[in-house]
Order: C-alpha cells, then structure tokens, then sequence
C-alpha cells in the first residue's frame, strides 16, 4: 500500500541563491547563515513543493544523478533541509534517520549523497562590505554597494546597477 506522503514546501522568502558549478548556495537573510547543497540536495530541496513526495523525488534523482531511487535518502536530505531552516514548515519525524546509517545501508559513497552545508555569514558591518542589489538596507540605507541606493519600501531594498 503506497502512502500519500508529501515532501513540506521550500521556503522561498528572503533567500538568495547563486549556482556554483554543480552546488547551489543558499544565503538566509533572516539568520545570515549561508547553505551549500551538493546536487543531489539542491535537487532534492527545489521538488519540495507540497505535493511531491519521496517516491517520485527518488525516482527523478536516481534518473539525474545515477544514485539509487530511495525515499529514505529523500527524508534524510529533508531532515536536513528543515534543520537548517530552508522548508516553509518543519517536518517532525518520528524515526529520525541517520546520514551515516543509511549511506551504510545503501553502500553509497558519501561524495555522492546529498549534503548541506551550512555556516553563519558575518553581517555587513561585520564583514566591512556593501548591501548587494536586492537584499535588504532596512537596517543601514547608506550601506547599499556603490552604483546602488536604497529605495523606502517595506522592506526597502538596494536597487541600481551595483
């Protein structure tokens, strides 16, 4: 009997992201942290949409990367996608699974797995650099990077050509 399980929806609000060859960084303006998803959980995290669930996410992985249609791999990565604050809402699972048990049970090698990487970026004033187009200048309005000035809005947000 197949169950109507669903993968929770991304977040979307106050994320920038930016391709880095096969990884995708995820920067969360609300905690300044930044994300590093491998393919496989980018892949993974951009069919969180509500709907989808761990068997057809599986499948299509497996399909893209070569890596076996698994659920659990897909839970896992969504254990680790709500953990580091990227899902609309967190998913509560009552058995909780391990990265390093299931690689062991799977016999995948860990370069292949999907991965989250996360850190805590500096603020601006911290890191002594500019406000970049689109993020926000709430906090500083004269912060934003040269070419850019920030435009009142809700929130107001750097704009121009920085």
């Amino acid at each position: 009997m197949h169950s109507k399980e669903s993968l929770p929806q991304a977040r979307t609000t106050a994320l920038f992201t930016t391709q880095a060859g096969d990884d995708l960084v995820v920067y969360d303006e609300r905690t300044f942290r930044i994300h590093c998803l491998n393919f496989p959980a980018a892949f993974i995290w951009r069919r969180c949409d509500g709907k989808a669930g761990p068997h057809e996410v599986a499948k299509a992985l497996a399909a893209a990367s070569g890596l076996p249609p698994e659920p659990d791999l897909v839970r896992m990565t969504v254990q680790r996608l709500a953990e580091a604050g990227l899902l609309e809402r967190e998913r509560r699972s009552e058995t909780r699974i391990s990265r390093r048990q299931l690689l062991r049970a799977l016999g995948i090698l860990s370069a292949a797995a999907p991965l989250v990487t996360s850190l805590t970026a500096p603020a601006a004033a911290q890191a002594a650099s500019c406000i970049p187009k689109g993020a926000s200048c709430d906090t500083n309005p004269n912060g934003c990077c040269p070419g850019c000035h920030c435009i009142n809005g809700n929130p107001s947000k750097c704009a121009g050509q920085c």
